[in-house]
């Protein structure tokens, strides 16, 4: 086992990687998953396992953002959906709302929170598969020259 720093923004982006982005409401697939390619069970057990200890910090740090935006901003119209708006109208005039600010520094600073995740070494030569699209956290950060 290894040990790899990343950040909480690097580690919404390495879980996306391995399980994919999908679009359900327009049915789209955003980025293929790692584990939508074929590799050994090796390395999908890895991959898989990789994928459940960096869910929960990934849930934390979603949540974290959901309340950040849900205190400092409004509710959307009809909708469970909270955001915060760069101008807000005050006395009949659009000012600068400094709840926006405020929202970018706190979202900015949870998104440089690092974590340390061990897992099992990956090697240029365990992975060596084609790929269409790009992995930067997986192939930068987790995949060992």
């Amino acid at each position: 086992m290894i040990s790899t720093e990343l950040t909480s923004e690097e580690i919404l982006e390495l879980y996306n990687e391995i399980n994919g982005l999908y679009d359900a409401e327009n049915k789209v697939v955003i980025l293929k998953g790692l584990l939508d390619y074929e590799f050994s069970a090796i390395l999908i057990k890895r991959l898989m396992e990789l994928s459940n200890k960096i869910k929960p910090i990934k849930e934390v740090t979603e949540n974290t953002r959901k309340e950040i935006i849900k205190r400092l901003g409004e509710k959307a119209d009809g909708k469970d959906e909270y955001f915060v708006s760069p101008k807000i109208v005050k006395e009949g005039v659009e000012v600068d709302n400094p709840n926006h600010l405020k929202c970018i520094e706190e979202l900015t600073a949870l998104s440089k929170d690092i974590d340390t995740v061990e897992h099992h070494e990956f090697t240029l030569n365990d992975m060596d598969f084609k790929v269409k699209g790009r992995y930067p956290v997986f192939l930068m950060k987790i995949i060992k020259d």
